[in-house]
């Protein structure tokens, strides 16, 4: 029924769904297979694979206890005749029957996912293009515990071999910890199997009562550091051809904070080591602040930071221009995904 697909139909598709409960309310005994088998991506193009979804839980009672125990796994695949992309198993504990009123209020759950792909050999299909285009390896890892009222999660995601537009190769890192009193999270990025930037610190967003604070809405504090480590300018031109013969060292720090809808941010980027046709060493720095008024920019040509260099240009753009233009391309972001052919 089109109720249950969001309104879309999917002509070239099939489910296949087994139930069964037994035993009493206070000790049952269930099993659940699902398989989902179609088209769904670009289901209308001609040579789209089939993507395949399946699930399979089940529900006992514990030996001599009135606790009960489910566990189950996931798998999804893009292309059926493929590795899944996503897999994972899952548990939850129960002091008695989940039947019996109150008893979820008790549960306790735990999952682990494991995500893995060669990007390049994604379906060739218009919703993957962009990953498909960017290519090398995607590899992770989602560890859940809790319970109704508390969560933790450690995810760990690393990509590797990675060139967009051909460029690169790119590799990262990343590891955000859940925790019960805030996140953490810290982020590298390599550029040619040399570090190009870094970003951590902690997140306030906290593991403990988080679902009740979802209820009424999240909005997590920032407290995180954007590092980019000295490098010469010209190594950019892994990303940036035109950069090969570009003077220079770069360098810079920005610091992160506000909140998840309300960022702000101050620092740093500078450019230095620069010989001029005079012989003199100089350089360029650029001065970047965010607050909840304007984004300035101060850029500085003649010294390495740019309060102290003899020409300077201040660049502003008010807030509510940069949240619609956030919003404008938030909006773009569908269109661009349909002409990546």
């Amino acid at each position: 029924p089109p109720i249950l697909l969001g309104g879309r139909t999917f002509p070239k598709a099939e489910i296949e769904l087994a139930a069964s409960l037994k035993g009493a309310v206070a000790r049952p005994t269930a099993r659940v297979e699902l398989e989902a088998l179609g088209v769904f991506l670009s289901p209308d193009a001609a040579g789209s694979p089939r993507q395949k979804l399946r699930l399979d839980v089940g529900l006992d009672p514990v030996e001599k206890s009135a606790a009960h125990k489910a566990s189950g796994t996931l798998s999804l695949a893009v292309d059926d005749q493929k590795a899944p992309l996503v897999s994972g198993r899952f548990g939850a504990s129960f002091p008695y029957s989940p039947l019996v009123a109150g008893s979820t209020a008790q549960t306790k759950f735990d999952a682990h996912i494991d995500i893995g792909a060669a990007l390049a050999e994604l379906p060739d299909v218009v919703e993957l293009a962009r990953a498909r285009a960017i290519g090398g390896k995607l590899a992770g890892t989602i560890d859940l515990r809790g319970d109704p009222r508390d969560v933790t999660a450690e995810v760990r995601l690393a990509a590797s071999d990675l060139k967009p537009d051909g460029n690169g190769p790119i590799d990262a890192n990343v590891k955000v910890d859940l925790l019960a009193d805030k996140t953490t999270v810290d982020v590298g990025v390599d550029l040619a199997k040399s570090r190009l930037l870094t970003l951590s610190g902690p997140v306030g967003l906290a593991g403990k009562g988080l679902f009740a604070k979802a209820k009424a809405g999240l909005d997590p504090t920032l407290d995180l550091t954007l590092l980019v480590p000295s490098r010469k300018l010209s190594s950019l031109s892994a990303l940036r051809p035109k950069l090969e013969k570009a003077p220079g060292t770069l360098s810079g720090a920005i610091k992160l904070s506000g909140s998840a809808k309300a960022p702000m941010a101050a620092g740093a980027l500078a450019l230095s080591d620069v010989t001029t046709w005079s012989g003199k060493v100089a350089g360029a720095g650029v001065d970047l602040k965010l607050d909840e008024q304007a984004l300035v920019a101060t850029i500085g040509v003649g010294a390495v930071k740019a309060a102290d260099a003899p020409v300077t240009i201040v660049a502003t753009i008010q807030r509510p221009q940069l949240d619609d233009f956030r919003r404008k391309d938030e909006a773009d972001a569908p269109k661009r995904d349909k002409t990546l052919d």
